[in-house]
């Protein structure tokens, strides 16, 4: 990983490049963990498109790695299994707002139609590497399950993955920032800290006092879904005040800490994505 105590992209400046682990997808690489050879990235799907290198029908699990993804825009149908009997299986299509919480040993692929039809831009990470189905540990840490009875051969204690619309989850009140909301999306698992989307309203101002953003995991990281947010950087001392907007994405490691100004911070209101930290914890 990066030694910079944070890393700031606006992704909208990033081009797209070919993505090798899913051979037709594209990517935009935000973050690769040397040590636990994760990424963080936003993926490309363009329209009808199926990766080359398999065939259709086609399903899968993975038997360490877990993944998440939050759809940002288009739509890409996929298929979640509940067995190895099942297939079938239920059609899950990716929209914007789309939550995808998926532990390993869930079996989910895609099927011969519908096909995308707009393409879909997602944002990914996951925790550890394989699940492409074109990288080199792919062999070892994804396994194909065929459409027929020989799948059933395998005893594996599947898990079920979480899919939902985010826009259905209730707003909570902000425990630490009052006027803020909070939306809990996933618990930390190892290498990925929880996962939850918080809304800062138009003109907040808070206390005299910056809110300070605590983090539970090592390099907790945001990406501004919506809107638009001042924040402010310290480290040995020295204040960097960023003016993030939609597809900000923001890292920070340890000898850096988060915060916002005591003034107004955001013009139009925000909706952050936020995994290992909610943002705002004041003490």
């Amino acid at each position: 990983m990066v030694k910079a105590a944070f890393t700031f992209i606006d992704t909208n400046a990033v081009p797209w490049e070919d993505n090798p682990g899913i051979p037709g997808f594209k990517r935009r690489l935000l973050v690769f963990d040397d040590a636990a050879r994760s990424e963080i990235r936003m993926d490309y799907v363009p329209p009808g498109a199926i990766p080359r290198v398999i065939e259709l029908p086609h399903r899968h699990y993975h038997r360490t790695v877990s993944e998440r993804a939050y759809a940002l825009a288009g739509d890409f149908p996929h298929w979640e299994f509940s067995s190895t009997g099942d297939h079938v299986g239920e059609m899950i299509l990716f929209r914007r707002h789309l939550f995808m919480d998926r532990p390993p040993r869930t079996i989910h692929g895609l099927m011969p139609e519908p096909l995308s039809e707009t393409g879909c831009v997602l944002l990914y990470w996951n925790t550890g590497p394989g699940t492409g189905v074109a990288e080199p540990e792919a062999p070892r840490e994804s396994v194909e399950l065929p459409f027929d009875d020989s799948a059933d051969a395998d005893h594996t204690d599947f898990s079920d993955a979480r899919l939902f619309d985010t826009a259905e989850v209730a707003w909570q009140e902000h425990v630490s920032a009052p006027g803020w909301k909070r939306k809990p999306l996933a618990d930390a698992v190892e290498n990925s800290g929880a996962v939850s989307l918080v809304h800062v309203p138009a003109d907040w101002s808070g206390s005299s006092e910056p809110v300070r953003a605590s983090a539970e995991a090592p390099s907790p990281w945001l990406f501004v879904i919506a809107g638009d947010l001042r924040i402010q950087l310290a480290e040995k001392g020295a204040r960097r005040e960023l003016a993030l907007r939609e597809g900000a994405f923001l890292i920070w490691r340890a000898g850096a800490s988060l915060g916002v100004p005591a003034d107004a911070v955001s013009d139009g209101g925000c909706t952050v994505l936020c995994v290992g930290h909610d943002l705002a914890t004041t003490g």
